[in-house]
């Protein structure tokens, strides 16, 4: 196998609720939840985009997104936007602490940004996008962000040809939008491409590509495999386009000795990585 390149309680006695009663708390329960899981999603929105994605009543929704702007779960942006606040932010780091897979992933993450000089990642699939569980950055190339949090079109990145390898071509055919096939340096790949790629990538230890998530970057990728042999995610290395050329066979080999470490991880440890 080898590279490939793509282009409140009331005390006494309890009662049993009136009929109707736990419904409805049911439904306010998951429209908060509807709420939140959109904000994580699609950040910030007004009240009448949150009315319009989750086809709820506005008058309900404002009463949500005050209560939920009281207990810091969600703040207020601009212009009557709203987004995630400091309290879902402690939860996201509460999870972290709990769960021993992200902190060894940040961990041999940041041994690779720091051994590469640029942006190191994780990303898994969701919603038919390519979602940046953790990113670590280097202190060597200070304008290259993390992006951790954010979603791409999977046909525009080189990990997606491992996420799906897995996923029948008539799924991916289906559930791709069309416009997910245009990149953003004015480009673009046709459907039956990228089936291509997808199908190279079951033999291929690694991927690269040039210009496509965005022009002028590149990116290395190789598969994490579970302990069923499926990839379950994917790491990647995002640097300059400028640099690959002369650095790719050296990257290359360094990107897959850390999807090596966290596929090994894997296989020892529980894991419930963001996004799976």
């Amino acid at each position: 196998m080898k590279p490939f390149e793509t282009a409140p309680r009331t005390a006494g006695k309890s009662r049993p609720a009136a009929r109707g009663t736990v419904s409805v708390r049911g439904r306010g329960t998951d429209r908060i939840l509807d709420v939140l899981d959109h904000l994580e999603r699609v950040s910030p929105v007004t009240v009448k985009d949150l009315a319009s994605a989750l086809k709820a009543p506005k008058s309900t929704l404002y009463l949500l997104v005050e209560l939920l702007v009281a207990r810091e779960y969600l703040e207020p942006a601009s212009d009557g936007h709203y987004q995630l606040g400091p309290r879902a932010g402690r939860l996201g780091m509460a999870y972290g602490r709990t769960n021993s897979f992200p902190a060894v992933a940040r961990q041999l993450l940041q041994e690779l940004a720091d051994a590469s000089g640029v942006v190191a990642e994780l990303v898994v699939l969701e919603n038919w996008t390519q979602f940046v569980a953790f990113a670590m950055t280097s202190a060597d190339n200070p304008y290259l962000r993390s992006s951790e949090g954010a979603r791409f079109p999977l046909p525009h990145t080189a990990s997606a040809r491992f996420l799906l390898r897995d996923v029948p071509p008539n799924t991916i055919l289906r559930e791709i939008p069309a416009e997910h096939y245009r990149f953003p340096n004015g480009d673009s790949i046709t459907p039956q491409a990228f089936i291509d790629d997808i199908a190279a990538s079951r033999d291929a230890l690694a991927c690269s590509t040039r210009g496509i998530v965005a022009p002028h970057l590149s990116c290395i990728a190789a598969p994490l495999l579970g302990p069923d042999g499926k990839c379950r995610a994917a790491v990647s290395l995002v640097m300059p386009l400028a640099e690959i050329d002369a650095r790719e066979a050296a990257l290359t080999q360094t990107v897959l000795r850390t999807a090596a470490a966290l596929s090994e991880q894997m296989r020892m440890i529980p894991v419930n990585i963001p996004g799976t």
